[in-house]
Order: structure tokens, then C-alpha cells, then sequence
């Protein structure tokens, strides 16, 4: 019977881990930063025009809420895009 899976040693296994932990980290990282820089921008240029401070006040939170919102759609196509891609890619190795 033919193993699927290599055998590896526990610290190439944990080097693997922390490989993906942190790409992991630094994707969620530059989301955020991404969302925030984004938010911050949007929401100046469309409350350049109001004088009351309480409306602007509203109108850019509700701008960042959406702009997060959607920064956060847009990343996490993406990453289950890219883990689809992985996981057929392994496949295709895993069937050769």
C-alpha cells in the first residue's frame, strides 16, 4: 500500500508551522493596514463638504465600517482563492 505522505521530522513539521503562522499573521497585518489607510482616505474626500461636525463625525465612521467591510470580502476571497489553488496544486503532486 503507497503512503500519501512523506515523512517528515517534528522540527521540519514546526518550521512548517511557523512558516504559515506567520504569513498568516502578516496577511491579516497588512489587511488591516489596508483597511485603515483606505477607510481614512475615503472618508475624507467625502466629508470634505460637510461643515457640521457631528454629521462628519457619523458619515466617516459608517465610510470606515464599509470600507473595512469590504477590504475584509476582498481578502478573504482572495486567501480561500490561494488555498483552493494550494490544495489542487498538491493534489496534482500528490497524484503524479
Amino acid at each position: 500500500m503507497a503512503t500519501l505522505f512523506r515523512k517528515q521530522s517534528i522540527s521540519d513539521l514546526m518550521t512548517i508551522l511557523a512558516r504559515k503562522t506567520l504569513f498568516e499573521i502578516t496577511v491579516i497585518f497588512v489587511s488591516i493596514l489596508l483597511a485603515g489607510l483606505l477607510g481614512n482616505y475615503i472618508a475624507e474626500i467625502a466629508t470634505r463638504q460637510i461643515i457640521n461636525e457631528l454629521t462628519k463625525l457619523i458619515v466617516s465612521i459608517f465610510i470606515g465600517l464599509l470600507v473595512g467591510l469590504s477590504v475584509g470580502v476582498l481578502v478573504n476571497r482572495l486567501w480561500n482563492g490561494f488555498q483552493k489553488l494550494r490544495l489542487k496544486a498538491r493534489h496534482t503532486e500528490i497524484v503524479n
